[in-house]
């Protein structure tokens, strides 16, 4: 390799190792909650890698909600935090609810990293997603 490209291979790879030595950017708004896709979120789940939080009121949840998730509206995710963490473990929390744009699981998520947990996604696309794209929905019936 000629002296210059290899100085450039060098100077890109450099730069690679720095960005990702960057601390990630700080949570301070919901839209700064990452997001898991649902395909990304269908693997860790059957990999029994994620906490399912549903964030909706309680006539949803009854109604309809992915299999295994715990019930915590939005309005209680500070209250319920510890609990969350015991559940959680080292798992990924993942929130969702049925807004567009994942608002409240966002505005969820957003609260739970505000009271110490490290690793809390939002589902894109929600509930109405999930069985859109055939997941299962556990009723309170079927629990």
């Amino acid at each position: 390799m000629p002296a210059g490209r290899l100085m450039l291979a060098v100077l890109v790879a450099a730069t690679v190792v720095a960005r990702a030595q960057q601390p990630a950017a700080p949570i301070t708004t919901a839209r700064d909650v990452p997001r898991i896709t649902q395909a990304d979120f269908r693997v860790k789940l059957n990999a029994k890698q994620v906490l399912v939080v549903d964030v909706r009121d309680e006539v949803a949840f009854k109604s309809g909600h992915i299999p295994g998730a715990i019930h915590v509206p939005a309005k209680e995710a500070a209250a319920r935090t510890s609990a969350i963490r015991r559940l959680a473990g080292t798992r990924l929390v993942v929130t969702y609810c049925s807004c567009a744009a994942e608002q409240s699981a966002a505005e969820a998520g957003l609260t739970l990293v505000q009271h110490g947990l490290p690793a809390v996604a939002a589902l894109v696309g929600g509930y109405p997603d999930w069985i859109h794209n055939g997941g299962a929905a556990e009723t309170a019936a079927s629990r």
